[in-house]
């Protein structure tokens, strides 16, 4: 983090970083039109919306304006990506039990990588670099745009902690976003239910 701004403004990027980049900010631009078009009636539109906004912001102002911390930010983010895409995996399985352990080790990863290192790379970029960019504002706009979705993890932390609670006590894990109920009650296949 600290040799991000190293001959700043006039950083030369490496051809992988602008592939990875830019991937990634197609990416995001996907989940941003899919939000738009087909998940209106999910009941955490407001939050995602929320969450595609100030991800385009960063990923369009932070490559426009050279700005190297985005992979950085990027990186943590596509870290717990792998942990959360597997758990939902082997949610809809037979394999309830890898589910549940998935679904730990995913909030492990989470806290750590998206809360821990997110919260020190935010601190790092707005207290400690003194950089500068085309505009005044920019530090403290990105500064708050981190920020935001910092406050995003630490809440859908708190919501998945509730999901792991509520299964530990009462046998159901509950997905409040598709209204979907998994139980550790067996159907007539064997496997656990699905209501």
């Amino acid at each position: 983090m600290w040799h991000a701004f190293r001959d700043f403004p006039y950083i030369e990027q490496t051809p992988l970083y602008s592939y990875y980049f830019t991937g990634t900010m197609g990416y995001h631009m996907g989940g941003l039109i899919n939000q738009i078009l087909f998940k209106r009636k999910q009941n955490d539109f407001m939050e995602m919306m929320f969450h595609h906004i100030v991800t385009m912001y960063l990923y369009v102002f932070g490559y426009m304006g050279n700005i190297r911390t985005g992979a950085v930010v990027s990186f943590l983010h596509d870290i717990t990506d792998i942990s959360v895409s597997w758990t939902r995996v082997w949610a809809e399985t037979r394999h309830k039990a890898v589910a549940a352990v998935s679904f730990v080790f995913a909030q492990f990863m989470w806290a750590y990588f998206r809360i821990y290192w997110l919260g020190n790379c935010i601190y790092v970029l707005v207290f400690q670099l003194h950089w500068y960019a085309a505009s005044p504002y920019m530090q403290p706009s990105f500064g708050f745009m981190l920020i935001c979705l910092l406050v995003l993890h630490v809440y859908w932390q708190y919501l998945m902690i509730g999901i792991l609670l509520n299964y530990a006590n009462k046998g159901v894990a509950e997905d409040t976003v598709n209204n979907v109920r998994y139980s550790r009650a067996k159907d007539e296949d064997g496997g656990e239910k699905r209501e």
